[in-house]
């Protein structure tokens, strides 16, 4: 099943009198605008790179937009890139994780990873860490693109076409969330199951409602791991005790963010939620941005928390009150990545090719 789709029963944007003022401080377009289809960006201090489906890749100057590279390929890019120690990790749609030189956009190797890559990779002590759909964990040597170990359990009839980025805990072993509702941590170097948390038990009479994968990339915090499932309840879990802190009744399918003390999460429904990280308790809701479905969000200056919807539309939302403080368009395609923050700015980019720089300054408006 696929969530990333434009939600056409969408709450109309109605007029609101802005209280920040946004600014387009630059606008790039990654190849055809009806073909691209940016899957997201990543970024180091020097460049930011961004991957399409079509195979092209560029490398931006992420402070004013200028190309520092850009590379056509027979690929078809599906996830998020990785930039570790001047390298770049992409997987594709047809099951391979590929390598190039982020300095000069160099082809490095390509591994057979056995199925669709939708996650961004890990890295940790060289190597690179890939869920692919058939939600399979991969262990592959980021120097040569030796695939080293395959981890692999049986999947639901259906799925989400998501899946949750691999997570490296403190001991270097690999947790990641599954299409059955379930943590697991595998072991780095022989890719065996260490343990396992059910975090959302699949009910139901048909295979739609018996959905519960974890695609929202699990947050971990020190000791504490943080989990949305698609259906089911968010937890928060004690890796030590291996007890839950807290569980509350929201589901998604996005990834969360957090900041010190909260997490902010994108419901299926697309409300937007503030929740106290210790108490599970909510902090605040958003409720005016229903069904416009969401990117997953992100925190900009630690002030605004910032989302992208299907019409190409950028919302900014106060982190202490949960106010929709204002909005732009950038594009009218959907905006499903979620923002890379670099500084003081939100770096954005839509399905199809726009990337757009956005800051803010507050305005004297009351």
């Amino acid at each position: 099943i696929n969530r990333w789709s434009s939600n056409f029963c969408s709450t109309p944007l109605t007029k609101n009198t802005p209280k920040i003022n946004i600014q387009k401080r630059w606008y790039i377009s990654v190849g055809s605008s009806s073909k691209a289809y940016v899957i997201g960006s990543t970024h180091s201090e020097k460049r930011l790179i961004s991957a399409s489906l079509n195979g092209r890749i560029k490398a931006i100057n992420p402070l004013n937009g200028s190309t520092l590279w850009k590379k056509s390929t027979k690929f078809s890019f599906s996830a998020t890139p990785l930039l570790i120690n001047k390298t770049v990790y992409i997987g594709t749609y047809d099951g391979f994780l590929v390598a190039y030189d982020a300095i000069n956009g160099t082809f490095k190797w390509k591994a057979n990873v056995g199925s669709t890559v939708l996650a961004q990779s890990a890295y940790s002590d060289g190597k690179v860490f890939v869920h692919t759909n058939n939600d399979a964990l991969s262990a592959v040597d980021a120097n040569s693109g030796k695939v080293l170990w395959k981890f692999s359990e049986k999947i639901p009839v259906i799925v989400l076409q998501a899946d949750s980025k691999p997570v490296i805990l403190s001991d270097g072993n690999v947790m990641f969330g599954n299409d059955n509702g379930t943590l697991n941590i595998i072991s780095k170097d022989k890719g065996i199951k260490l343990n396992s948390f059910p975090i959302s038990i699949a009910t139901g009479d048909n295979p739609v409602s018996r959905m519960v994968d974890i695609t929202s990339t699990p947050i971990l915090d020190y000791n504490t791991v943080y989990v949305m499932p698609y259906g089911g309840k968010t937890k928060a879990l004690d890796l030590s005790s291996k007890q839950q802190i807290w569980e509350k009744d929201i589901q998604g399918y996005r990834d969360m963010a957090q900041d010190s003390s909260h997490l902010y999460l994108v419901t299926n429904k697309s409300k937007v939620v503030a929740l106290n990280k210790y108490s599970g308790q909510t902090y605040w809701v958003q409720k005016k941005l229903l069904g416009r479905t969401l990117s997953a969000p992100a925190i900009l200056d630690n002030k605004y928390l910032v989302v992208g919807d299907y019409a190409g539309y950028v919302h900014f939302i106060s982190l202490e009150t949960g106010e929709l403080l204002g909005r732009t368009k950038i594009t009218g395609s959907p905006i499903n990545a979620p923002a890379s923050i670099y500084k003081n700015l939100a770096i954005l980019n839509a399905v199809n090719g726009k990337i757009v720089a956005l800051s803010v300054r507050k305005t004297n408006l009351k």
